[in-house]
């Protein structure tokens, strides 16, 4: 009697197994095609990697070397592409940074178009950043999708790059700032240089409504972590022209864009421009702004 209910119960329990394969399966059949249609030009290759075979482009460089800032600005596709072609021109350039506020929304086939744009316009390798843009369902998921971490850091040379996501108040987080210390630490220990860049500003004498800067309490945690281990340069986006300042402990500080603002127009470089930044063999840092005439042939 006991023979014959064990094979009963094996049967039973391999249709159950073989049930909730099916289930998977539709599942799968499911979420694929689902992605397929909402998703769709996503090669077998994740875009995710962007980030990550354009620092092991950069990597391979060492000092001296050469890199372009490209500041932010309200979506301006005809501009942004002349300074491609000015940055692709310019010989020196060996890679670029890209402030962000590249997409209007947070949607899928914003970032696919920016995406491709990078592709069919930029020669060099380009780093991008998380810039501000308006929060939608699925917020930030698709720039995850398609470019990958929202913070990260590479070196160049004996220059630590510091990638941070200063996009939204709430993404300032103490995860972050812990990976913020121990990456300038690191960089220390290392004797490296570092450069830090984010998308929205600190606040400065030169702050507008039109531009609002990162929270005072957020400024205040990374600026306290910029004072414990000073970085040699910080970096951020901005809407309207160029503009340095120092930060406590003498760190020097550059936010770089333009716009049409026309309450600002009387601003310094507050028109199409990137900047050229160079790095000595001994790690000095050398600013350099450089304007272009948009719509510029090839």
């Amino acid at each position: 009697m006991h023979r014959k209910i064990a094979p009963l119960v094996f049967r039973k329990l391999l249709r159950q197994v073989s049930g909730i394969i099916l289930i998977l399966a539709l599942i799968y059949v499911g979420v694929s095609g689902f992605l397929e249609t909402y998703f769709p030009g996503i090669e077998d290759t994740s875009e995710s990697e962007w980030i990550e075979i354009n620092i092991q482009a950069v990597q391979q460089m060492g000092t001296p070397f050469c890199f372009a800032v490209i500041g932010s600005h309200p979506v301006n596709r005809s501009l942004f592409l002349d300074i491609l072609s000015e940055i692709n021109r310019d010989s020196n350039i060996q890679f670029i940074i890209d402030l962000g506020n590249r997409v209007e929304h947070d949607e899928e086939r914003e970032y696919a178009d920016l995406l491709n744009l990078y592709r069919d316009n930029c020669r060099k390798p380009l780093l991008p950043l998380v810039g501000r843009h308006d929060p939608q369902v699925f917020d930030r998921y698709f720039y995850s999708l398609f470019f990958g971490p929202f913070y990260y850091s590479f070196q160049v040379g004996g220059v630590r790059f510091v990638i941070l996501d200063t996009s939204q108040p709430s993404h300032i987080t103490d995860r972050q700032i812990r990976w913020l210390k121990g990456t300038l630490q690191k960089a220390r220990e290392s004797h490296c240089r570092t450069l830090v860049f984010m998308s929205v500003p600190l606040n400065t004498l030169h702050s507008t409504q039109n531009d609002p800067p990162i929270l005072p309490d957020k400024a205040k945690r990374l600026i306290a972590v910029f004072e414990a281990i000073p970085p040699v340069h910080v970096f951020s986006g901005q809407n309207c022209g160029v503009r340095t300042s120092i930060l406590p402990v003498g760190i020097p500080y550059t936010s770089t864009g333009f716009s049409n603002c026309g309450e600002e127009s009387g601003l310094n470089h507050n028109n199409p421009h990137y900047l050229e930044v160079s790095v000595s063999a001994d790690g000095l840092v050398h600013v350099e702004i450089r304007d272009i005439k948009p719509g510029k042939p090839e």
